[in-house]
């Protein structure tokens, strides 16, 4: 059945809504000028699989069309969606919004994130960050909207059609240009005025600096001939959490309109993207101990394998078998703390409903807690019996350091003092994921102590920390009522983040150390992952609760692309000789 009426969304607000269809709802955002109609064939495919509903926004279409720039601004045109929504019986959606629709689309996602499955941006930007520039341009939309005023409907549609930005929708067919004249000519001059004013790109704040707070899937699509928004597309991506770009070929603004099958097949994409990331295991599949592996954390075990066995190439030092026993005891005992951790904490009650980190195996019912201590068994008898050979190859430094590790991998959770709840996980990974790795890798190999792989050490150390510190600032709520005392807590939220940050900024700190233990200039090839650190520490700085889960996975990626760059740097001290 389709509803296809107006709907009172405030006192004196009413917005024309047509809503059809079944399955998981969509909600479309029209552009500048435009309409729900105007989006009419992007949501004839989406009817399939979907429940489309499609607005006409304040000023546009058969919406109201109030006096007032206030009347258009982005807080209330958030409100007013909000209000279809419930007037819908809707409780979430995917918003797909196309240029000043994805900007409104944005702010509601950022406004009601609880109400977004996932957000779809075409053409889009987070609004101007230059408050310079962003006052220029309200000068100028003030000016235009004026113009709109004085001249007319038919003028305004005319030079709005002409605008170079629009040149390469004439791949559309004259046709169809004509029609989406005919649409823009329905509109009302004193709607776009408005609109123009209120939540033009110059009178919408800019939304930077809450982006990583965004814990959603996002897809920002734009057209390959749309140089502009392509460019203000990738700046975006890098304030998202998680965010993917698509550039779709022989299209410009408009992009889902001049390539509908490119723009289909990279929605196809994206929600395929969406359904992986919220589907569940079945218990006791190989799905839920992958769940239970936490994949994200292994970085913290690979990469200062891969550091000290680079160093110890560089010193001509470097031994395969080794390194691939120091890589297999690394691994098994990550997994071994992750399984113990699931366990653990939800037998102690940590884990329950009001989790905010990602879904826990034992907690969701995927694996008993019987299954994962015999999981973690497994994985610390595979790391004992790898550690008998580097026993027989490295002496008592290799048997004291995997005692050690064996028992941490065990005691951070679970026993009668976990060490993790009692402020001991820092240091610890700082230990273990830094200074043991690194340097026992190198040990195992050269048999020596190195300058080398202790200065590789730290930047790896603090930035495993780092990962524990996310976790634990994102788990400060829930920990203090489990009387859990990680850093985190004993710290206060303010100190703690400052903590957090410190770690990340430490790791490049480190970096002069190991140009003086051999590395020389080539120690500065980590430095190009500061990109990458920008949008950790500008979450670090500003996101809570949920959203620290994504920061969680790109320092984890943070770590992965530093240690590459450091196995380069001794890659290349190796190779130069």
């Amino acid at each position: 059945m389709v509803f296809d009426a107006r709907i009172e969304v405030s006192a004196g607000r009413s917005l024309h809504v047509r809503d059809e269809g079944g399955g998981e709802p969509v909600l479309l955002l029209h552009g500048f000028t435009g309409s729900g109609a105007t989006m009419a064939a992007l949501a004839e495919t989406l009817l399939p699989e979907h429940r489309v509903v499609s607005v006409d926004l304040m000023g546009h279409g058969e919406s109201d069309a109030p006096r007032g720039r206030e009347a258009y601004a982005l807080e209330r045109c958030c409100q007013d969606l909000k209000a279809v929504l419930d007037a819908r019986g809707i409780e979430h959606a995917h918003l797909l919004g196309y240029s000043m629709g994805a900007r409104i689309g944005l702010g509601f996602a950022l406004e009601a994130p609880e109400r977004v499955l996932s957000f779809v941006g075409i053409g889009t930007r987070a609004g101007i960050a230059d408050p310079a520039a962003r006052a220029t341009r309200r000068t100028q939309d003030d000016r235009l909207a004026a113009e709109i005023e004085a001249r007319g409907i038919a003028w305004f549609v005319d030079y709005w059609m002409a605008l170079p930005i629009f040149s390469s929708q004439s791949r559309l067919g004259a046709e169809a240009l004509e029609a989406a004249r005919k649409q823009r000519q329905r509109n009302r001059s004193e709607g776009l005025a408005g609109s123009l004013r209120g939540v033009g790109a110059g009178s919408q704040p800019s939304l930077f600096e809450a982006l990583p707070r965004l814990q959603l899937p996002v897809l920002l699509v734009t057209g390959a001939e749309d140089v502009r928004f392509t460019q203000a597309a990738r700046e975006l991506g890098k304030w998202l959490p998680d965010a993917k770009l698509e550039v779709l070929p022989d299209a410009g603004h408009a992009a889902h309109l001049e390539n509908p099958a490119a723009f289909q097949a990279a929605w196809k994409r994206h929600r395929t993207r969406v359904s992986a990331a919220t589907s569940s295991p079945e218990p006791g599949s190989l799905g839920a101990w992958h769940a239970a592996a936490r994949p994200a954390t292994l970085p913290a075990s690979l990469v200062p394998v891969a550091v000290g066995t680079a160093v110890a190439v560089a010193q001509e030092a470097g031994r395969f078998v080794p390194a691939m026993a120091c890589l297999t005891a690394a691994v098994s005992l990550q997994l071994a703390t992750n399984f113990v951790n699931d366990y653990a904490d939800f037998e102690r009650g940590t884990d329950d409903e009001d989790r905010l980190g990602p879904p826990r195996a034992a907690q969701q019912g995927w694996l008993t807690p019987s299954a994962l201590r015999i999981g973690a068994g497994f994985a610390l008898g595979l790391a004992a019996l790898v550690g008998l050979y580097g026993i027989a190859v490295g002496g008592w430094p290799i048997a004291v350091a995997g005692a050690l590790a064996l028992l941490c991998a065990w005691a951070y959770t679970g026993g009668p003092y976990p060490l993790g709840y009692h402020g001991f996980g820092d240091p610890l990974v700082f230990i273990f994921f830094g200074g043991f790795a690194v340097v026992g890798t190198h040990w195992l190999q050269a048999g020596a102590a190195s300058s080398g792989a202790f200065a590789s050490a730290l930047p790896l150390g603090f930035l495993a920390t780092a990962l524990i510190a996310v976790n634990n600032l994102r788990d400060r709520p829930t920990d203090v009522a489990a009387g859990k005392r990680t850093v985190a807590v004993r710290l206060g939220e303010r100190r703690a983040r400052r903590y957090t940050a410190g770690l990340v900024l430490a790791a490049y700190g480190s970096l002069p150390l190991i140009a003086l233990a051999g590395a020389g200039w080539l120690a500065a090839l980590p430095l190009a992952t500061i990109p990458l650190a920008i949008p950790v520490l500008q979450a670090i700085r500003d996101a809570s609760g949920r959203a620290l889960n994504n920061t969680l996975a790109r320092t984890g990626r943070l770590e992965l692309a530093f240690g590459a760059a450091l196995v380069a740097s001794w890659g290349a001290v190796a190779w130069m000789g």
